[in-house]
């Protein structure tokens, strides 16, 4: 079983952060299961992993719905196995414990947020014409 979340800040139904099953996989998509939807992602908007994560997921300065708490603007934390979502600890803590699940797990702050020009990521992929467009 594969696992794949997004690398870039794009339209698609996918939260921030969060892992999704990979049902179907070709050349130039992936298709996950979100829910009980399968959502349909080019290749370059994504990261793929073998196993599921076993480590907190870090995101600064992400994208929040208005209605989200301030706290959460600055960035937050995706439990790997609850997938809730918790306020940055205050120090670089290696592990941290969630307060839904109980469980601990370590913190990956080696890795970063998406990037929020997905226009880049298409011209890194070499799929962005001259016009810009792809």
């Amino acid at each position: 079983m594969q696992w794949v979340r997004l690398n870039a800040t794009v339209g698609y139904p996918l939260r921030q952060g969060a892992w999704y099953r990979i049902t179907s996989l070709t050349r130039f998509e992936v298709v996950a299961a979100v829910g009980w939807t399968p959502v349909s992602l080019p290749l370059p908007f994504v990261d793929i992993r073998e196993t599921p994560p076993r480590e907190w997921t870090v995101l600064l300065h992400p994208t929040v719905a208005p209605r989200a708490p301030e706290i959460f603007r600055n960035g937050y934390l995706v439990c790997p196995n609850c997938r809730d979502r918790v306020v940055l600890p205050g120090a670089r803590a290696r592990k941290h414990q969630c307060p839904r699940c109980h469980r601990t797990f370590p913190i990956a702050w080696r890795e970063t947020s998406p990037p929020t020009n997905p226009v880049g990521v298409l011209w890194e992929a070499g799929l962005v014409l001259a016009t810009g467009v792809a």
